[in-house]
C-alpha cells in the first residue's frame, strides 16, 4: 500500500474494515473463498470467446471480471489497492476524456463511447489487482495466450490454402496481375477482417516470443523447436493478412527486439549461446526476406505502400487523414467527444465527398480529435513512463526469465504502436483486453518488482516448459510410429 497516497489510504481502510466485518460470511462460503479461481477461469473464457464471439459478449465477460475484482476488495482479507505512478497518468487521461464528453455536441453518444474506455481501463486495473496477488498465474496465462495465437495462426494458414473470392474486396487489384493478388486471411475474429486478425496476432506475439526465450534459456531443445515453429507460423499468418500497417509493425518489432535482446541477454549467455542467437537473428531476417521475395503477392502488397495515391486504399486514407486533421485543428483543446458514433456524425461535416469513414485510421489522431491534445499527451506520458520503468528494470539484476517477459511485451508494444500510426484496430475489444492484460503483467513486474516472487515465477516456467516438452515428445513419437 502506498502510504503517501491519501485516496488509496482511505480506500484501503474502508476495504480492511469491510473485510473484517464480512469475515464470517467468507469463512462459510466456498464461492467467496475461491474468488481468484473464478476470476482466472473468466480470464481464460474471455480470451477464448474473443476468438469467436461478438463484442457485446466479450464485454460482458470482462465486466464480470471487473465486478468480481471489486467484490474481492470488500470480502477477501489482505486485499488492498496500490496506484503505480504511471497509473495516475492513465486516470488523468480518463478524466480528460470525461471532460471532452460534456464539451461534445453529441453528449449521449460520446458518453457511451467513454464507457468503453472505462471498461478497458477498469479491466487493466482488475488485471493488476489479480496479478499483484497471483504472480504465479502470470506464466500459465502467457502459455494459454500462446496456444490461442497458435490456433488463430493455424486457421489463417488453412484459409490461405483455400482462397476466398471475397479477398479481392480488401485490396486494390487494378494495378496487379492475377498471380499478384493476395488472398487475404481473416481468421475467426468477428467481424471478419484481415486487419483485425493482424492486429490480434501482433498483440499475442509477446506470449509466443516469451515462451521461445524461456525454452532457449532453459535449454529445452524440443520445446524451443516447437515455440520457434509457432513464431514462424505466426509470422506467416501476419504476412497472409496482407495488412500493410501490420507489416510495418512487424518489421519495427523485429528491429527493436534484436536491439533489446543484444543489449540485455549478452551478459547471460555463453559464447556458444551468443553464436546460436546470432544465427537465429540472421535466420529470422533471411526467412522474412525469402517469404517476401518468393511470394509475388506479398511483395506487391508491400510495394503498394509507396505508390501513395495510385492505390485506392491509400488514397482513401489520405483523404480521411486530411479531414480528421481538420477536425482536430478545429477542436484541439476539448475534442469532439469519444466514440465512433460521435466521430461519424462530426466527420460528415468535414469529409471529402464519397469518402465516408468510421474512424481517423490512426490511434494518435483519433485520441487527439476525440478528447483533445491533452488526452493524447497523457496517454503518451503513461506509456513513456512505463517504458522507462521497463528499461530501468532490464538494467537491474533481476531474474532473466522475468526480463524475457518484459522484452517480449516491449516488442509487442513497438508493433502495436507502429501499426497504430496507420490504423485504429487498437480500439477493438479483441485487441484491447489482450493488450491490457500484457500491460498489466508488465506493470506488476517492473513497478512492483520489490515484492516480486521471482523464484515462484521461475519454478512455474520450468514446470510448464517440462510438461510442454513431454507433450511435444509424445506427439512426435506417435507421428513417427504412425508414419512407419
Amino acid at each position: 500500500m502506498n502510504n503517501e497516497n491519501f485516496v488509496t489510504d482511505i480506500l484501503n481502510k474502508i476495504f480492511s474494515s469491510s473485510q473484517e466485518f464480512l469475515r464470517p460470511f467468507v469463512s462459510a462460503s466456498l464461492f467467496l473463498q475461491r474468488f481468484d479461481y473464478f476470476i482466472l477461469l473468466l480470464m481464460v473464457l474471455l480470451f477464448v470467446v474473443s476468438l469467436f464471439a461478438n463484442t457485446s459478449i466479450i464485454g460482458f465477460v470482462a465486466g464480470i471480471i471487473i465486478v468480481l475484482t471489486i467484490l474481492k476488495l470488500f470480502f477477501i482479507r489482505g486485499q488492498n489497492i496500490e496506484l503505480y505512478p504511471s497509473s495516475l497518468l492513465l486516470i488523468g487521461f480518463l478524466t480528460i476524456c470525461l471532460i471532452s464528453v460534456f464539451f461534445s455536441p453529441y453528449v449521449k453518444m460520446s458518453f457511451i463511447g467513454f464507457l468503453y474506455y472505462v471498461l478497458y481501463i477498469a479491466f487493466y486495473f482488475s488485471m493488476i489487482q489479480f496479478f499483484r496477488f497471483n504472480k504465479n498465474k502470470i506464466v500459465p496465462i502467457i502459455f494459454i495466450i500462446m496456444f490461442l495465437i497458435l490456433f488463430e495462426s493455424g486457421i489463417a494458414m488453412i484459409q490461405s490454402l483455400n482462397p476466398m473470392d471475397a479477398s479481392t474486396t480488401w485490396q486494390d487489384i487494378s494495378y496487379t496481375n492475377a498471380e499478384e493478388v493476395l488472398s487475404r486471411v481473416y481468421g475467426t475474429l468477428k467481424p471478419y477482417n484481415p486487419n483485425l486478425l493482424c492486429g490480434y496476432l501482433l498483440v499475442g506475439l509477446s506470449s509466443v516470443i516469451t515462451v521461445s526465450f524461456w525454452a532457449f534459456l532453459l535449454k529445452h531443445k524440443k520445446t524451443f523447436a516447437f515455440s520457434i515453429a509457432v513464431v514462424i507460423l505466426t509470422f506467416c499468418a501476419i504476412f497472409a493478412t496482407g495488412t500493410r500497417s501490420g507489416y510495418l509493425g512487424l518489421f519495427a518489432a523485429i528491429l527493436v527486439g534484436i536491439l533489446l535482446i543484444n543489449m540485455i541477454f549478452k551478459d547471460y549467455l555463453s559464447q556458444k549461446a551468443q553464436k546460436i542467437w546470432k544465427k537465429i537473428c540472421i535466420g529470422t531476417a533471411a526467412f522474412a526476406g525469402i517469404v517476401i521475395v518468393m511470394t509475388p503477392s506479398i511483395l506487391k502488397r508491400i510495394l503498394s505502400i509507396f505508390i501513395m495515391r495510385k492505390d485506392s486504399s491509400t488514397s482513401f486514407r489520405i483523404n480521411v487523414y486530411n479531414s480528421a486533421w481538420q477536425m482536430f485543428t478545429d477542436n484541439w483543446f476539448s475534442g469532439i467527444g469519444v466514440g465512433h458514433d460521435t466521430f461519424r456524425n462530426v466527420y460528415g461535416l468535414y469529409m471529402t465527398t464519397g469518402f465516408n469513414a468510421l474512424s481517423a485510421y490512426s490511434i494518435y489522431l483519433e485520441i487527439a480529435l476525440e478528447s483533445g491534445v491533452f488526452a493524447l499527451l497523457f496517454i503518451i506520458a503513461f506509456f513513456t513512463m512505463l517504458i522507462k520503468s521497463s528499461i530501468k528494470f532490464l538494467k537491474q539484476g533481476s531474474q532473466i526469465e522475468q526480463k524475457a517477459i518484459v522484452i517480449s511485451i516491449l516488442i509487442m508494444m513497438t508493433a502495436v504502436f507502429t501499426q497504430g500510426f496507420f490504423d485504429t484496430l487498437f480500439f477493438r475489444p479483441q485487441l484491447q483486453f489482450l493488450f491490457w492484460t500484457n500491460i498489466a503483467i508488465l506493470s506488476v513486474i517492473v513497478e512492483d518488482n520489490k515484492n516480486n516472487d521471482e523464484k515462484g515465477i521461475q519454478n512455474n516456467i520450468r514446470q510448464i516448459i517440462m510438461n510442454l516438452s513431454d507433450f511435444v515428445t509424445d506427439k512426435v513419437e506417435k507421428i513417427t510410429k504412425g508414419a512407419q
